[in-house]
């Protein structure tokens, strides 16, 4: 085998491995991102359950309050 076929046979491989691992960098970073997108919707999601919590538990107290100055039949 020829000096230039073997250069170009290892350039090649070597581009070729390269681009292998290149893939699958961007592939591992891509799945973290998208995996971070979930944790902050988590987040998110569980901050308007408490929040709404919180306006439930506020509205039952503003309701005890009105029920004892102004009774209605329920």
């Amino acid at each position: 085998m020829s000096r230039a076929a073997k250069a170009t046979l290892g350039a090649s491989v070597v581009l070729s491995g390269l681009t292998v691992w290149g893939v699958h960098f961007m592939q591992v970073q891509e799945r973290k991102t998208m995996h971070r997108g979930v944790e902050r919707d988590e987040l998110r999601q569980a901050e308007k359950r408490r929040q709404r919590a919180l306006d439930l538990e506020l509205n039952k107290e503003r309701e005890q309050r009105f029920q004892q100055m102004q009774p209605t039949a329920q």
